[in-house]
């Protein structure tokens, strides 16, 4: 499973160390993911041919692969009975988690007291991390407030920050546009906080010129191309951590806000610059910014360094490796 491009980003940057990786999607989307191997699964109606289909896939991978590197859960058969297979072949594996695919409320609730979760259901959850981690030692995920929810199942949890290939973000003079535009692009607005958003956008435009765009059921490209006229991006205001999204706006310059939980602030980088806000003071935090072009030229410089700092393709991929080798 494609998970914000990041399957195909770290691909990209293991060819770069010489490695030989490809990448298969079982669930492509109107967001328009590359990958090397796309299966639409949900366009199956016959799930014996489904079945049969997913099994000559995992033998002609046996043949092919040594390691491999599974995302948000899920492998490359629905029940997951590929594990075993693979285990039996002493292939390497790694779990790789996202967010919502194990993000428990009973515990993320302790962590950000306004978080709000996908999946209520905990059992299924649990059930799947324990399934996964029967036959797979090795855990990745992107923060450490993920680590909260895995580091009890798996031997071994392994922090790999959120990867982007900054070719694609090239550095380009920040466009002041006439009127200040914001964007917030949720994948999920209950998630996000999208709500608080709003309503700080409607009391705001009362005293402000400023444009707002709420962006939904575009492809990665089209979306891009959005953050890239904006002055102001909203990443999510409940979740206290930030994600690929906002790496990607401070890739661009833009400066970005989000909520990071007090625990979460422990975990960063002393030098993070998110514009920290949530349901509680977003309409402070955002007129703050629509105030002070001088203060979202500054932040949005800051911004692109962190991101070559932390989350550089290449220096991520060179982490991978060397988790593969070392593991």
């Amino acid at each position: 499973m494609e998970i914000a491009n990041q399957m195909y980003t770290l691909t990209r940057g293991l060819r770069r160390h010489g490695i030989m990786a490809d990448t298969c999607n079982y669930y492509p989307t109107y967001l328009g993911y590359k990958s090397d191997y796309v299966y639409n699964i949900s366009a199956y109606n016959d799930k014996q041919k489904l079945k049969q289909d997913q099994l000559k896939i995992l033998q002609n991978a046996i043949n092919k692969y040594d390691l491999f590197h599974f995302h948000f859960g899920s492998s490359l058969t629905l029940d997951k009975s590929d594990l075993m297979v693979l285990a039996d072949h002493s292939k390497k594996m790694f779990m790789h988690y996202w967010g919502s695919d194990v993000r428990l409320y009973s515990k993320a609730a302790k962590l950000s007291k306004f978080v709000a979760v996908k999946t209520i259901d905990e059992d299924a959850i649990k059930r799947n991390i324990e399934l996964c981690a029967k036959y797979i030692d090795h855990c990745i995920v992107g923060d450490y407030e993920l680590y909260e929810y895995v580091k009890d199942y798996y031997n071994n949890v392994h922090v790999l920050p959120v990867a982007i290939d900054l070719e694609k973000f090239p550095v380009k003079e920040a466009q002041e546009n006439e009127r200040p535009v914001v964007v917030h692009a949720p994948t999920s607005q209950a998630i996000k906080g999208t709500e608080h958003i709003l309503k700080a956008v409607q009391e705001l435009k009362q005293k402000y010129d400023f444009e707002f765009i709420l962006v939904s059921n575009k492809s990665n490209e089209c979306a891009k191309a959005i953050y890239r006229q904006a002055d102001i991006i909203i990443d999510q205001l409940l979740i206290g951590c930030y994600g690929v999204f906002a790496v990607e706006s401070m890739a661009m310059g833009k400066p970005v806000i989000s909520w990071i939980s007090d625990f979460m602030k422990e975990k960063y980088p002393k030098d993070l610059p998110i514009f920290i806000a949530n349901p509680e003071n977003i309409c402070q935090q955002l007129e703050s910014l629509l105030k002070d072009k001088q203060l979202r030229k500054d932040i949005g410089q800051k911004g692109r360094k962190y991101v070559e700092k932390y989350h550089d393709m290449n220096l991520v991929s060179r982490k991978l490796l060397d988790l593969y080798r070392n593991s």
